[in-house]
């Protein structure tokens, strides 16, 4: 699988949104998030979609973190200041 999400990553970003969104299940969508970060610790989308997995679960201080480390990569990443509310 992990040679699939340089190429489809945000197609796979989608589903996790939407099975983790439509479930109870999103400790599972962010353990199966875990292999595209350690891959690319560098990936926005993947930070700012933990981020939101962590804010769904409460867990406000390490989505917030998520956030912001995305926003260092890639300062102008619309999603991600969203989150934030800024």
């Amino acid at each position: 699988m992990l040679s699939l999400l340089p190429k489809h990553f945000r197609v796979w970003c989608v589903f996790l949104v939407i099975f983790f969104t439509r479930t109870s299940l999103s400790h599972a969508a962010l353990r199966d998030l875990e292999p595209a970060l350690q891959a690319n610790p560098q990936n926005a989308e993947a930070l700012n979609l933990k981020g939101a997995i962590l804010t769904k679960q409460k867990n406000y201080d390490a989505a917030l973190t998520c956030y912001n480390e995305a926003l260092k990569i890639s300062p102008g990443f619309f999603l991600a200041r969203y989150n934030i509310g800024a």
